[in-house]
């Protein structure tokens, strides 16, 4: 019996082998036309296959470089068969398996898990990447050679680009459905305002539509049956999880879509009006893999990402630094090292021997720009209802980001031995020296929505590390990963206590090719082990007691 074995249900032009690791990798392209049926590409077609992800973006983006020797893609080829009767050749044309569009309509479907050898569970919710794509750019890559040609496609997820070219009649007066904002009267402002949270579902439903109408027929986007289902779609856009947070209690919109706008443009405005509950940070994020229901949004709050550091901890991944771990003193860990998921089928901790291993890196602090960003903001706005000026300061001021960070970060492994944020208020940002001007034109909105953008900034822009290792499909933003070495130890220093520990995985590139799998990743972590410093700098004194400028 061959080792391989149990790849025989799979269709060989899907199965690509990495490293004795068999993934399946499927890619079809379909570009909607009435001679053309949905064309599945054989992974020795493809020459390099990436997909970008981030924390900040719901949508993903990517390119697939494909094997185009005589433009065989749009040109067919010739099939050969040898009689040996008579000795003879006999030649058949192959169709043109495509004909590449010129509009965003020429679809990629996408999908890619490894392949277990033996009983074990992955999780689809873990383990696969499954999207649905349009072609938005076509480049034919220089080989210095008219017979070996390859082509490129660059792809971004088909909802994007359908919310993309999209303008719909939207106004949160007409689909609040008769929800403003409390105890407003009948004819004010308050009336046509909406809840933030409600008003990003029911744009979303809007554009999901044929028409201008959330309860009209709707656009389907993706397969039950997966990506071989292209010509077919039977998935709902308009697809809401029940992680789905409904805002805070002032998070109300009063907005109708422009003439000039698109909706991308909507959907960022009203983010840009909405706090969560508990008043963090929020992040819209679609599903990246196949289930009943289809691909769902949710609406995800920064606090339910540090309170769910510990179970959602993927992988521990180890510093190569060449140290002998027999000579080095005594062993800790900078974060969770035993925890067991209730569910077997939902990896904790993992560890590959091959995988999980950083040889190089690159770590920089947070850079003095974006410091600086982290300042206190003096918000303005008028007030057409009262025809006034107002000026908010309130939650705004950079010690009240702050403290308002501390109530999320409790649940961080190293934020809870130290209570060390990754902060430096200085004596110019504390006595005011230094702030912020900001306009906000609109009439509703949350109060301290400028330290919400802070809170943002303070996580996707605080300390980085970035490193290049063998690639895993679990990896994904939003998840954190535990970066260690064999030689950690209790020995107190700033690096150790910065470097090693939680981070918390914003952007990575999957890069798939014949020969290997790599990822390329980005984190962010936002507490130190050990307390190091005072967040607040203190003003000093000199030896007489006299004292000495601290800005």
């Amino acid at each position: 019996m061959s080792n391989y074995d149990f790849l025989l249900k799979y269709n060989p032009n899907n199965v690509l082998l990495i490293r004795d690791q068999p993934y399946l990798v499927e890619v079809w392209i379909y570009n909607q036309l009435a001679k053309f049926k949905p064309f599945n590409i054989p992974v020795y077609f493809i020459e390099e296959l990436v997909i970008d992800e981030e924390l900040h973006n719901w949508y993903i983006s990517g390119s697939i470089t494909l094997l185009n020797d005589y433009e065989i893609f749009e040109r067919g080829a010739l099939s050969q068969t040898y009689n040996n009767n008579n000795n003879s050749t006999h030649f058949d044309q192959i169709e043109a398996p495509f004909l590449f569009r010129s509009d965003a309509r020429n679809k990629i479907a996408i999908r890619i898990k490894p392949i277990p050898s033996d009983n074990t569970i992955l999780s689809d919710k873990q383990w696969q990447m499954s999207y649905d794509c349009v072609v938005f750019d076509i480049e034919d890559v220089d080989t210095k050679n008219p017979q070996k040609k390859l082509k490129k496609l660059n792809f971004i997820d088909e909802r994007y680009q359908m919310f993309l070219e999209r303008n719909i009649e939207w106004s949160s007066a007409v689909y609040n459905n008769g929800k403003g904002i409390p105890n407003s009267a009948s004819n004010s402002d308050g009336s046509k305002a909406m809840a933030s949270s409600e008003a990003i579902k029911s744009i979303i439903s809007t554009a999901s539509s044929n028409n201008s109408n959330p309860l009209g027929t709707k656009i389907k986007i993706g397969s039950s049956n997966g990506p071989s289902g292209l010509a077919s779609p039977t998935n709902a856009i308009d697809n809401f999880s029940n992680n789905w947070d409904t805002g805070s209690s002032d998070s109300f919109v009063q907005y109708t879509s422009p003439a000039t706008t698109n909706v991308i443009d909507d959907i960022e405005y009203v983010m840009g009006c909405i706090k969560a509950s508990d008043g963090s940070p929020l992040f819209l994020r679609l599903d990246r893999y196949d289930n009943t229901a289809g691909k769902q949004f949710s609406l995800i709050p920064l606090s339910y990402y540090f309170n769910n550091a510990q179970k959602n901890q993927i992988e521990r991944l180890t510093i190569q630094d060449a140290v002998d771990v027999l000579t080095a003193p005594p062993y800790l860990n900078r974060a969770p090292i035993n925890y067991d998921s209730s569910d077997p089928s939902v990896v904790v901790n993992f560890e590959s021997t091959i995988a999980s291993r950083i040889s190089n890196y690159e770590f920089v602090p947070m850079a003095v720009v974006d410091d600086f960003s982290l300042n206190n903001n003096i918000l303005h706005n008028f007030d057409f209802s009262k025809g006034q000026f107002n000026i908010e300061f309130t939650a705004n001021k950079i010690t009240d980001v702050y403290n308002n960070i501390q109530k999320y970060t409790d649940n961080l492994f190293g934020y809870k031995n130290s209570k060390q944020l990754l902060m430096h208020i200085n004596q110019t940002k504390q006595k005011g020296l230094s702030f912020s001007n900001k306009y906000i034109p609109k009439n509703f909105r949350p109060s301290g929505l400028a330290g919400v953008e802070m809170m943002s900034k303070f996580l996707l822009l605080n300390q980085a590390i970035s490193f290049t290792c063998a690639g895993l499909t679990f990896r994904s933003p939003g998840n954190f990963i535990f970066i260690d070495r064999d030689t950690s130890t209790a020995e107190k220093n700033p690096f150790d206590d910065k470097a090693l520990g939680q981070w918390m995985i914003t952007k990575i590139n999957h890069v798939f090719s014949k020969n290997y799998y790599i990822n390329n990743v980005i984190g962010v972590k936002v507490d130190a082990f050990n307390n190091w410093w005072d967040v607040l700098d203190p003003e000093t004194s000199s030896s007489s007691g006299s004292l000495i400028s601290n800005y």
